[in-house]
């Protein structure tokens, strides 16, 4: 028995040291574990054949809309792909290509998983990473077929000379 006080206070801390946790605090740790873990692994699981579904009807939308851009402004589009990205020009009055300034919907865009290129057709030829696809004022524009793949699948998008893209799976 402690016959002082800082003797008191020793024992009183020698208790609090030796007490560990109480139930309280280990639910309340494990509960923000839990919370922790549930959002890592919703980030973690999302699929991503659906992301690749999902980028390949962004762009077949994006390219119908960069035709329509061409038919309404009176002004060229084109589109190009580049590794993991791909953007819109428009022709400028110098005749170069320009990105659309004032335009947010055919902004660059990157994939947002490692997204790959197959092949780009156009009217029926190949062309390269780089190359631009030319949506023309006037509305009719020839076809093409792009594909995009990651890891086992692969999707086409094709669009037609008046203007209609679809997108469909490649087996």
């Amino acid at each position: 028995m402690p016959t002082s006080a800082h003797g008191a206070i020793e024992l009183l801390d020698m208790d609090r040291s030796q007490r560990g946790f109480t139930l309280i605090e280990i639910m309340v740790v494990m509960v923000i574990i839990g919370i922790t873990l549930t959002l890592v692994s919703v980030n973690f699981s999302q699929d991503d054949s659906k992301v690749l579904g999902e980028e390949a009807n962004r762009l077949g939308a994006l390219l119908e809309h960069a035709q329509n851009e061409a038919m309404i402004t009176g002004k060229p589009v084109a589109w190009s792909a580049q590794p993991g990205k791909y953007q819109f020009w428009q022709l400028g009055k110098d005749g170069k290509w320009d990105e659309p300034s004032s335009d947010e919907i055919l902004r660059e865009r990157t994939f947002p998983i490692a997204i790959e290129w197959g092949e780009i057709k156009v009217a029926g030829n190949t062309i390269k990473l780089d190359e631009r696809l030319v949506f023309l004022a006037g509305g009719l524009n020839p076809p093409f077929e792009v594909k995009i793949k990651y890891r086992d699948r692969q999707l086409n998008i094709r669009g037609t000379a008046t203007g209609q893209v679809t997108v469909d799976d490649i087996a």
